[in-house]
């Protein structure tokens, strides 16, 4: 077996030209208010409209339990 550690990596990119690896998409977020402090904790974050809780199937979260 060959030891790669002394093999040096290009310093040139790959692509002429270089290619962006990745471009975020944000959307538009209305803002509806804030939740309260201890339960937008609880849930991980504090704005109603992006509470989006994941549900395994068969069980449901209800407020105010600990996750398992």
């Amino acid at each position: 077996m060959k030891d790669h550690k002394n093999i040096p990596m290009p310093m040139e990119p790959i692509c002429n030209p270089p290619l962006p690896l990745a471009q975020a998409y944000i959307p538009n977020q209305p803002y509806v208010g804030l939740v309260p402090l201890e339960v937008g904790f609880r849930r991980g974050s504090m704005f109603p409209n992006l509470y989006q809780p994941y549900h395994r199937e068969g069980k449901e979260y209800k407020e105010g339990t600990p996750c398992q």
